[in-house]
């Protein structure tokens, strides 16, 4: 019996959404929901721990995918904070190390904070 092990590492290196972005005003809030769609290039490392030595592979790939989130945007006089949760789903991507294929879905979940202000 033999015991076969890989270990992969997943870094994404850039992001990119396209968004659509509608929202409904209550008072002195903006709250919104956001679709669209997204691009990610992402490094792929992979390590065989099984049978003889085969090199690591290493491999950079760019996946499509869509992306979805909501949030609060609030007036405040000429400062307009807002907090955001974004989701993105990548589509699955298979790569060989030697003699063994791997797939991966990417997916990223996020809460951004940021603060808006007038020039």
């Amino acid at each position: 019996e033999q015991e076969i092990a890989a270990t992969s590492t997943v870094r994404p290196k850039w992001r990119a959404t396209v968004r659509a972005l509608a929202g409904v005003p209550i008072g002195k809030a903006l709250v919104f929901a956001t679709g669209g769609w997204g691009v990610a290039r992402t490094k792929y490392h992979y390590r065989l721990n099984f049978g003889p030595p085969e090199p690591d592979t290493r491999t950079s790939r760019t996946v499509r995918g869509y992306v979805a989130g909501g949030g609060v945007e609030f007036k405040l006089g000429r400062v307009q904070p807002r907090i955001e949760y974004r989701y993105a789903r990548y589509k699955r991507v298979s790569n060989g190390a030697g003699t063994l294929f791997l797939h991966h879905r990417q997916t990223s979940n996020s809460v951004r904070l940021s603060l808006l202000l007038p020039i």
